[in-house]
């Protein structure tokens, strides 16, 4: 019987039109389409598309390259780390720029991106300040040149006169 095999290869195919499957070139072959893998459960699933020329892990069972999985993409010289990674960071970064990052030791979340970001929900609950900077709008139009007549300063309640 033959022993199962662990190799790093790189993706030359992608097929998402079913599922997620993968071509991977393993020295001198390439694969046939195999899974490749995802982070999905009952409980939660996250889709990141596999990429051509990624670097991969590949699993074949009884050294079968027809039967193998794709195991995510692996840090390499074409892509590294994403910049200010550490012990306490996590960070998601996509190829337009977009970055989310958390870090646990500051508690501190920040979302930055040169796009529109969307929230759709039946409540929005915040709990301590708000700072804009920019113009806010709802369906009547702006709120940020909206002007309460005889309202003095620092008593002003949405809506509600002294």
């Amino acid at each position: 019987m033959k022993g199962n095999f662990v190799e790093v290869g790189t993706v030359v195919g992608v097929d998402l039109s079913h599922r997620a499957l993968v071509r991977v070139q393993l020295f001198d072959r390439v694969s046939a389409w195999i899974p490749y893998q995802s982070i999905s459960n009952k409980f939660m699933k996250v889709w990141i598309p596999p990429q051509l020329n990624e670097q991969v892990i590949v699993v074949l069972p009884f050294a079968e390259a027809n039967g193998g999985i794709a195991l995510g993409s692996i840090f390499n010289k074409g892509c590294k780390e994403p910049e200010g990674a550490n012990d306490h960071t996590a960070i998601v970064e996509f190829s337009d720029g977009t970055r989310i990052v958390y870090d646990t030791q500051t508690h501190d979340l920040s979302i930055t991106t040169e796009h529109h970001i969307n929230l759709s929900a039946t409540a929005v609950n915040i709990t301590g300040d708000l700072n804009v900077t920019g113009t806010i709008t709802d369906e009547k139009g702006s709120l940020s040149t909206h002007v309460h007549t005889g309202v003095a300063s620092g008593n002003a309640q949405s809506g509600v006169r002294p």
